[in-house]
C-alpha cells in the first residue's frame, strides 16, 4: 500500500488547511506531518520499506502525503514517478510575489535566515547576498517559479493527474474548492469538513514576536553545519522545557496582542521589481491554465499577506 495522491505545494500556499480538510473526510487517510521521503537529503538516507509501513492496513479509498517543498525541489518528480507512477498531484498556487513575502517572514520564524525588516531583508533575498551564507533563502524566490516546476512534474505525469487550485479561490469559497478536490480524488465530494468551520492560523510578521521565538530555537532545536534543517531536540532537559513553555505562554498571552499583525506595503520599487522576476513564468502559466491571473498582475494594488 503506497499513496495515490500527493499534496506537492506551493509552500506558504495553505496546503497545511487543504490537508486538514482532507483529512476530515472518512474516505482519505493522510499521515498527520508532513513527509519529506522523496526530497533531498532524506532519499538516500530512509528504508522505503519505512515509508510503506506509515500505510499499512489502510481501508481509505484515497491516501495521500503533504510536502509543499516537493513543486520546487528538482529531484522530486522522477523520484516520485519512479515509486508511485499513477499518483494524483494536487497543486495550490498562490500569488507568487505574497508567497515570497509569507516565505520571507517563515524562514525568519524558522531561524534561517536574520531577522530584518521586509523590505530590507527582502531586498537581501532578491540580490542575493543571503544566498552563502543562508542557503535556504533561495527558496523564497525559487519556489514562486511555479511553471517551470509543474513543467518538471509533466516531464513524467500526465495532465489529468495533475489539480491546480488558485489560493484566491480557496480563499473566497473554500467549501466549494475543497469539493473540487474531493471530486478529483473520487470520494463523496457532499462531505463537509469540520476544518472549514475553524480559523487558520495566520504567519507571524512582527519583528518582535519573531526574535523571541528565534530565541526558543536555542533550547527546543537542532540545526544541520550549514543550517538548511531545523530538527526538534530529542533529549530537552528541564530547563529546555521550562524555557520553551515560559517563550510560547508570553507569545501567545502577551505580545500576540500587543504586537499585532498589520497589513505589510512593500514599496511600488520593490513590488514591481518582485513582479518582474516572476512576470515571463505567470505568462506561461496563464497559458497552461487557460486562464487569466489579472489580481497576481495588480498585486502593487491589491497587497493582502497577510490572510
Amino acid at each position: 500500500m503506497l499513496p495515490n495522491f500527493l499534496i506537492i505545494g506551493a509552500q506558504r500556499s495553505a496546503t497545511t488547511f487543504v490537508h486538514k480538510c482532507l483529512e476530515d473526510h472518512p474516505d482519505i487517510f493522510m499521515p498527520p506531518k508532513e513527509k519529506a521521503f522523496f526530497e533531498n537529503p532524506y532519499f538516500f538516507q530512509k528504508d522505503f520499506n519505512e515509508f510503506e509501513k506509515l500505510f499499512e492496513n489502510l481501508s481509505q479509498k484515497a491516501i495521500g502525503i503533504k510536502r509543499p517543498n516537493y513543486l520546487g525541489k528538482i529531484e522530486c518528480p522522477e523520484r516520485i514517478y519512479r515509486y508511485i507512477p499513477n499518483a494524483k498531484l494536487i497543486v495550490i498556487l498562490r500569488n507568487p510575489v505574497e508567497r515570497a513575502i509569507s516565505a520571507y517572514f517563515h524562514q525568519m520564524k524558522s531561524g534561517f535566515i536574520p531577522i530584518k525588516p521586509l523590505e530590507k531583508g527582502l531586498l537581501n533575498v532578491i540580490n542575493r547576498k543571503y544566498y552563502k551564507l543562508y542557503p535556504r533563502s533561495k527558496e523564497i524566490i525559487e519556489f514562486g517559479f511555479y511553471y517551470k516546476h509543474l513543467m518538471h512534474y509533466l516531464h513524467y505525469f500526465k495532465k489529468d493527474q495533475l489539480l491546480v487550485i488558485i489560493y484566491r479561490d480557496l480563499k473566497a469559497n473554500p467549501l466549494k474548492t475543497i469539493q473540487h478536490i474531493f471530486r478529483f480524488l473520487k470520494v463523496d465530494e457532499n462531505f463537509i469538513p469540520k476544518t472549514l468551520q475553524s480559523k487558520q492560523n495566520p504567519g507571524v510578521y512582527s519583528l518582535t514576536r519573531l526574535r523571541l521565538l528565534n530565541i526558543r530555537h536555542r533550547f527546543v532545536s537542532i540545526y544541520n553545519e550549514d543550517k538548511t534543517a531545523r530538527y526538534g531536540k530529542k533529549q530537552k532537559t528541564v530547563l529546555d522545557r521550562l524555557i520553551d513553555k515560559l517563550i510560547l505562554l508570553i507569545d501567545r498571552k502577551l505580545l500576540f496582542q500587543i504586537c499585532k499583525n498589520s497589513r505589510l506595503e512593500l514599496s511600488a520599487k520593490l513590488s514591481r521589481s518582485l513582479f518582474k522576476i516572476y512576470e515571463e513564468d505567470i505568462n506561461g502559466l496563464e497559458v497552461f491554465l487557460g486562464r487569466k491571473l489579472t489580481y497576481w498582475k495588480s498585486y502593487s494594488l491589491m497587497q493582502d499577506v497577510n490572510k
